[in-house]
């Protein structure tokens, strides 16, 4: 099973999990990388129980999308760190979407998306500029 197959299996939930190592990854002083810290920062955005974070790190461990390291002072406790960076991650799963239900045609994704979602102004101006910036690139 290569990465992106284990990409494509992973759950909402999963990605909860997920973002809150991957935060934790940019802030190191704090760093929600332990049990408790993680499970404080998946509720954030979701009430689960601490079991439920164990459940779903032995799950992404079993992916291999995530690691650990024993504490060195305290061997009950475990540091969990991504093993897979989150613009990849987001690059796989995307590719995955616009693979299944668009047969790979970004063309199409994107006319859709465009006429069928609440963008702001500013936000279509934002697409403007990166596809522009694409056409001066090709």
């Amino acid at each position: 099973m290569d990465a992106s197959d284990r990409q494509e299996n992973i759950t909402d939930a999963e990605w909860l999990v997920m973002r809150a190592l991957w935060d934790a990854d940019t802030d190191a002083d704090e760093g929600a990388d332990t049990i408790s810290a993680l499970t404080a920062a998946v509720r954030r955005e979701r009430e689960v129980s601490i079991q439920t974070v164990k459940t779903l790190l032995r799950r992404l461990i079993d992916k291999n999308l995530v690691g650990y390291v024993v504490d060195k002072d305290d061997a009950r406790v475990y540091h969990y760190q991504p093993r897979i960076r989150k613009d990849e991650a987001v690059k796989q799963k995307s590719d995955a979407f616009l693979s299944q239900i668009y047969q790979n045609d970004a063309g199409e994704f994107l006319a859709q998306f465009v006429e069928n979602s609440g963008l702001s102004k500013e936000e279509l101006l934002r697409l403007r500029r990166a596809v522009e910036k694409k056409l001066k690139g090709v």
